[in-house]
């Protein structure tokens, strides 16, 4: 019926496409309202869901949470952009030296929190066409959130040669609800997936 989601209860069925919580496998209508088809909609099914349907879990705003696949993205996409700042700078700074994990953690850190203060979203995240929000409200995240985020984002990476914590965070998001990493959970946000201009 639609490209995106109208809001809080919409769901998404296999061809991709948005239905309004009354159209849902397994919608119960309150109390003394009766539920009407929509001509166009799926059938509701009221006992037994027909195979095809799956719900898709939203923020509170009823934007669709960032697959793992696409944070993964995101990561790698700012990990190399950080990466060769850090090499650029280590080469010009010490080139004597090598105090490149340092400047990468430092660079990390400063690029997460001015870039989620001022767009809500990385480099990484805007390629992937995702956006960094408060879990509880759905709405752009805080400055203070914003660098409470990208603290505890570099604190997983300064502390990752214990490799549990890093591998934990990396992975969180198979499993958690919300697709939530450890810093995301840390700083109270979530990861969405920003709705098609087009829609």
């Amino acid at each position: 019926m639609s490209e995106m989601s109208q809001g809080p209860g919409w769901w998404i069925a296999t061809d991709g496409k948005w239905y309004p919580p009354e159209s849902a496998p397994g919608y119960r209508a309150p109390t003394g309202h009766s539920v009407s088809q929509t001509p166009g909609l799926p059938r509701y099914y009221p006992n037994s869901p027909p195979s095809g349907f799956k719900q898709v879990a939203v923020d509170p705003l009823g934007r669709q949470f960032a697959l793992w696949w696409q944070r993964a993205g995101t990561t790698i996409i700012d990990s190399i952009l950080v990466a060769a700042l850090a090499e650029v700078a280590n080469k010009l700074v010490w080139p004597s030296a090598s105090h490149w994990y340092q400047l990468f953690l430092v660079f990390s850190f400063v690029y997460q929190g001015l870039m989620l203060s001022l767009h809500g979203a990385t480099l990484g995240n805007l390629a992937i066409g995702s956006i960094v929000v408060d879990a509880s409200t759905g709405k752009s995240v805080s400055v203070a959130r914003a660098w409470g985020r990208a603290f505890a984002y570099s604190l997983i990476d300064a502390t990752s040669f214990l490799g549990i914590i890093a591998l934990l965070d990396v992975l969180c998001p198979l499993w958690d609800a919300q697709k939530q990493t450890l810093h995301d959970k840390v700083a109270g946000t979530v990861v969405v997936m920003k709705a098609s201009s087009g829609s």
